[in-house]
């Protein structure tokens, strides 16, 4: 029986940032992405290690779970899956008793996807909601449910009567050990956002053609100078946000220069046979006293 294994499933063993956030985002594949799988289970790794020396006889108080929901967090289903996957191969590798129960690691594995993918789809803005939420479904599917099943028909059917037997006298712990998990997960938050570690979950969707991308032109005679123009766009930029709530990243603005005999055909086309409904403020003038 591996005991190295059996220990991580049961206790008997703003705008600007979100831009930079978006920026930093680990994709997977790449050298960072790699990085931060490898470094996620070695700590996962070390934490076992931290407990061997958090054994208080009736449960064995393990920490991996905090790893495993970060890394699902940060990493992603792939990431979060891969980091389970391989920490629990290491650590069996790495204190061994006994063969790799292939069961356990199927629930290990899943215990990241599911992370996850609660993680990602949760709808909330807070990153606390998500983590108790996807540390709650992992627990309650994986640990709770499959890794304890595949413990009880693995090497304690012949012990126990039954499997709620088992899980009563073996696994009722679990769930205050998923809660400090949670809790130590929590608590890194302030960190994991500080490192940019964390997925961006204030992102507006894009609205083409909406009120996130509005675009301002200016049409006028010539001989205005480049600052007054460049204050003008500003000043315009500035309300249509406040007016609108549009982030000033979507707003475009142009500022054209005609002569007076090509402002002719301007306001002919761009005001004069426009519709009343797209014309709020209607001329009071003559174009041709320009000429």
């Amino acid at each position: 029986m591996s005991n190295s294994q059996q220990e991580i499933a049961t206790p008997d063993n703003k705008n600007t940032r979100s831009r930079i956030v978006r920026s930093r985002q680990l994709k997977f594949g790449t050298t960072k992405w790699l990085t931060y799988t490898a470094m996620f289970a070695v700590l996962a790794i070390v934490l076992k290690l931290v407990s061997q020396f958090t054994d208080f006889g009736i449960f064995k108080l393990t920490l991996v779970y905090s790893i495993w929901l970060m890394a699902a967090a940060t990493l992603g289903v792939l990431g979060g899956g891969a980091v389970c996957f391989v920490s629990d191969i290491l650590i069996a590798l790495v204190f061994p008793n006994g063969p790799i129960n292939p069961y356990l690691t199927v629930g290990s594995t899943l215990f990241g996807v599911i992370a996850a993918l609660v993680f990602k789809y949760t709808p909330s803005k807070s990153y606390a909601v998500r983590f108790v939420a996807s540390g709650i479904a992992s627990t309650v599917i994986c640990t709770c449910g499959i890794n304890s099943i595949a413990l009880y028909y693995s090497y304690y059917s012949h012990v126990y009567n039954s499997f709620w037997t088992f899980f009563l006298t073996s696994r009722i712990w679990q769930p205050l050990i998923a809660a400090i998990n949670i809790g130590i997960t929590v608590s890194m938050i302030p960190l994991l956002k500080k490192l940019y570690m964390l997925p961006d979950i204030n992102k507006k969707k894009k609205d083409a053609g909406g009120s996130t991308m509005p675009n301002i032109s200016v049409k006028m005679l010539e001989g205005r100078t480049q600052a007054q123009k460049e204050k003008l766009a500003k000043d315009l930029v500035e309300v249509l946000s406040r007016d609108l709530g549009a982030d000033k990243r979507w707003i475009t603005c142009t500022v054209e220069d005609y002569t007076a005999e090509e402002w002719q055909e301007v306001f002919r086309t761009e005001i004069a046979e426009k519709p009343d409904s797209v014309v709020f403020k209607k001329p009071e003038y003559d174009p041709k006293i320009l000429l």
